[in-house]
């Protein structure tokens, strides 16, 4: 891929403290040569595993459906995230999770 033109390229740490942890977000906007379709990546990964979502991005319809999976994604993290600050507030007594 050393031809490609990248638009956009950020990796970032999910667990940006943890001295043995790799897991990680990595978006990407890009097109393999000029002239070819532009796509987009999204990778979400840990030490052992990855999840890869990907769309081109040069129709409005390819557009919607990769900020629909986004989105989606969002809100379901974002609800998991209010249950696990329950649980751990009810299992364990432990408060600091709650939302």
């Amino acid at each position: 891929m050393n031809n490609d033109l990248i638009f956009i390229n950020k990796k970032e740490f999910l667990a940006k403290d943890a001295v043995f942890s790799t897991s990680a977000i990595h978006s990407k906007m890009y097109q393999e040569k000029l002239g070819s379709r532009p796509k987009l990546q999204l990778r979400v990964s840990d030490c052992n595993n990855a999840i890869r979502l990907w769309n081109y991005c040069d129709t409005d319809e390819d557009r919607e459906e990769f900020v629909e999976k986004i989105d989606t994604m969002l809100k379901h993290l974002s609800k998991f995230r209010r249950k696990i600050g329950d649980e751990f507030d009810k299992e364990f007594n432990d408060k600091r999770f709650k939302l």
